[in-house]
């Protein structure tokens, strides 16, 4: 979390893993931004967050719809 140019607070997630990211873990993550936001007593108006594993359709959507900023990156296998 920080605070952009603009004096707005930021929330950044990086999640890097082998397994795919599904609707269950998407809700899980937005659960943990609330508690963010509970926490410091205030709104993050910018939610980003940049997924290094393969994503399901539906999680992406969800994250989507729920205003944040989606980068998702195919992870390299390691051969």
């Amino acid at each position: 979390m920080g605070v952009n140019l603009k004096g707005f607070y930021a929330d950044v997630m990086v999640l890097e893993k082998k397994s795919r990211v599904f609707r269950k873990e998407a809700e899980e993550l937005m659960a943990l931004h609330a508690k963010l936001e509970k926490y410091i007593d205030s709104t993050i108006k910018k939610k980003y967050i940049i997924i290094k594993a393969p994503l399901c359709s539906k999680a992406k959507a969800l994250l989507e719809e729920n205003g944040w900023k989606v980068f998702h990156q195919v992870a390299e296998s390691k051969e």
